[in-house]
Parts: C-alpha cells; structure tokens; sequence
C-alpha cells in the first residue's frame, strides 16, 4: 500500500495541512481563512494541539524572521529552518511586513498570551480563543 498524507495522518497523527507549522505560514502570509481553518482543526484536536505546545511554536517562528533581520548573511533559509517553497515564500513575505518594531510588539503579544493560556491573572478563555484572538491581532497588528 502507498504511504499517502492521509495513512500518516491516521497512523501518526500528523496532517500535512493542519499543523503548527502551516499555522504559522498562514499567520506569516496574513492569512486570516487558512489560519483560522487550522485553528478549529485544532479545536477539534484539543489534546494533540494545546497551546502550551502551539504557542512556542510560534513565538519560534517570530524569532526566526527577528534573527533573520539581523543577519549578515540573508540566502540561506535552511538556517531558519525553511525547507519547502511555501515556507520559504510565506517566510520571505513576513520578512518583508513585519519589521523589527512589529516583531517587538508581535514577541511582547505572545508573551502576555502564553500568561493568559497558564490562567494569569485570572484568565479562564478557552485555549483555542486564546489563538484566535492572538492570530487576528498578529495578522492585523492590533497590539492594544
């Protein structure tokens, strides 16, 4: 039988489509649809996509395009981790929107979310609100 996305994703648990790192392309390229599609897949996954685990992953993807802005060398993206086309166009895009003050205010956002998600000050919204509300904010740079 062919191993094919779908028999990873039954077996292993792993969709090619839904996925941390396609949710982070979808936040990169601003694309609020695709983001949001991959939010509830996560919504219907609580358990393999807390957001213990989902906002790392991002703060991550944050500090890649930050180091990235202050790199000598700016070719090779396999540094960054960016290995596939639509990493690498999504990856490129972001570099070119969100700047340094952006990403500042973007890592700071992440910070006070990851509180959030741990209950801080109270703060009992469902983890995959959490997500969205920080996804729309990072899209639209709304830091307030």
């Amino acid at each position: 039988e062919e191993i094919s996305p779908k028999l990873v994703e039954e077996y292993i648990g792993i969709s090619r489509e839904f996925n941390e790192f396609e949710l982070i392309n979808a936040i990169w390229a601003r694309d609020a649809s695709k983001a949001f599609q991959i939010i509830q897949y996560f919504e219907s996954n609580p358990k393999n996509y807390p957001n213990a685990k989902t906002l790392p992953l991002i703060y991550n993807g944050f500090i890649k395009l930050m180091q990235y802005h202050f790199a000598k060398e700016k070719r090779n993206l396999k540094t960054y981790n960016i290995f596939n086309a639509e990493a690498e166009k999504a990856f490129r895009s972001a570099v070119q929107f969100y700047t340094l003050d952006i990403l500042k205010a973007i890592i700071h956002l992440l910070k006070m979310y990851d509180l959030k998600s741990k209950g801080h000050e109270g703060c009992d919204i469902d983890d995959h609100e959490l997500l969205k509300e920080l996804t729309i904010k990072i899209i639209t740079c709304n830091f307030s």
